[in-house]
């Protein structure tokens, strides 16, 4: 396991710059004191709100719910999925992108696939990877990675980052803005930020995800993922059906374009989210749903509220992505 001197860190209830103290760390000034578990400080506020709390239990219980196979999944899918909404080529154009980076924040890190593969490509950056579920106990360790287990909206680390990135993070605090907001402050002159954010979906979608959220959100893990592998097996058979949908008038009030639809996809992006992915299986699928309808906090979001964002945190918008679940944005602090 690769340690490091613990030093740059702040007290989350005080401010203050921690120091080492036997097995854990200190506040001098008022004797806070901070475990650190398995070579990473848990500096978890007291204060977080009910949302917050139920919000970490649910990324918890499902990063745990076998650790291997989400770290190969969230790698097999996650990484190529933002090189393509981040506009890189691969890996070599992101390599070449953090050359300048000496300072990088993987803020809301899971289990840590985009921090390490930073790690990798930037081995000459210190690179943080902070988050408030146990996730972040799971991350595999590398020489130049810091890991905290801490809350991103009031950042435990002392001095600016070159590059922060939350990729599918910021929407499950009590506000994204605030957290957009947060994170923006702690950029250096000249540095990236680069996130992504939920976004409306259509109207039926909307209501029936939050239906199906007040709901499952209220449930035991177990039984949250057993209604989840039955929304995944709806979206197998739907799947399995090859079905093809020809819409030649479009029902805008329901959010439905003219065309040719895939049954499943027409369900999933109109009425509810169905996920199914065949090479993933019912594992992959039912966890797919799980993180879609079990957190209390998956706010969604307009392009106008993001674009109003990123102004009022004082940033340049360099470029954006919008699919169909969500914006991806890069936005620069001027020098």
């Amino acid at each position: 396991m690769t340690t490091w001197n613990y030093k740059r860190l702040l007290c989350p209830r005080c401010g203050t710059e921690l120091v080492t103290a036997g097995d854990g760390l200190i506040c001098p000034t008022e004797l806070h004191a901070w475990e650190i578990r398995d070579g990473v400080p848990v500096l978890v506020p007291p204060d977080l709100s009910e949302g917050t709390v139920e919000t970490i239990k649910t990324f918890s219980q499902k990063w745990q719910h076998n650790v291997a196979a989400m770290r190969e999944e969230r790698t097999r899918i996650a990484n190529v999925w933002f090189y393509e909404r981040f506009g890189f080529d691969g890996g070599e154009d992101l390599r070449a992108f953090l050359s300048t980076k000496k300072r990088i924040l993987d803020a809301g890190c899971g289990l840590g696939n985009l921090t390490t593969m930073f790690a990798r490509l930037a081995p000459h950056a210190e690179v943080w990877g902070v988050d408030l579920s146990q996730a972040v106990h799971y991350v595999q360790r590398a020489a130049n990675v810091r890991l905290v287990q801490g809350d991103i909206t009031r950042l435990p680390i002392e001095g600016e980052f070159d590059l922060i990135v939350s990729d599918g993070v910021l929407h499950h605090t009590p506000s994204t803005r605030e957290a957009v907001l947060s994170l923006a402050t702690r950029l250096a002159p000249d540095g990236d930020f680069l996130f992504y954010v939920y976004k409306v979906k259509a109207p039926v979608r909307e209501f029936t995800d939050d239906l199906l959220r007040s709901k499952i959100s209220s449930m035991n893990p177990e039984d949250a993922m057993r209604v989840c592998a039955a929304i995944a097996d709806i979206g197998r058979q739907l799947r399995e059906a090859r079905v093809t949908l020809h819409i030649p008038t479009p029902v805008l009030e329901l959010g439905i374009e003219a065309g040719d639809y895939d049954l499943q996809r027409f369900i999933y992006w109109t009425f509810f989210k169905c996920f199914w992915d065949d090479e993933g299986g019912m594992p992959t699928s039912m966890l797919e749903n799980y993180d879609w309808y079990a957190p209390r906090y998956a706010w969604r979001h307009t392009w106008e509220e993001v674009q109003r964002w990123v102004k009022e945190a004082g940033l340049d918008l360099v470029e954006w992505d919008e699919s169909e679940s969500g914006f991806s944005v890069h936005a620069k602090k001027g020098i």
